[in-house]
């Protein structure tokens, strides 16, 4: 069975504000996104767990690192966005 893989043109991320999770989303969502595609992750600055290791900005910055080849920065503010340049 072919599974298909749809690109995007923009993907938004906003779903759990655990680190753990924005990671997995973040790493799945780029996979998914088309080169010259937007990436939204809301939440950038929000800090609601009281170590900041828990909170999004952690895993945004971890994933930001991993890929730092692959986006050039659009915005950084309460949401960061970024466009891919290359897989």
């Amino acid at each position: 069975m072919k599974i298909l893989k749809k690109k995007f043109d923009v993907v938004y991320v906003d779903g759990s504000h655990h680190c753990n999770d924005v990671i997995v989303d973040a790493i799945k969502g780029f996979e998914l996104l088309k080169t010259g595609g937007i990436m939204i992750f809301d939440d950038y600055l929000w800090q609601y767990y009281p170590k900041d290791i828990d909170n999004p900005a952690a895993a945004i910055n971890c994933f930001l690192k991993l890929k730092q080849d692959s986006y050039k920065v659009v915005r950084v503010y309460y949401q960061l966005i970024i466009k891919k340049i290359s897989d």
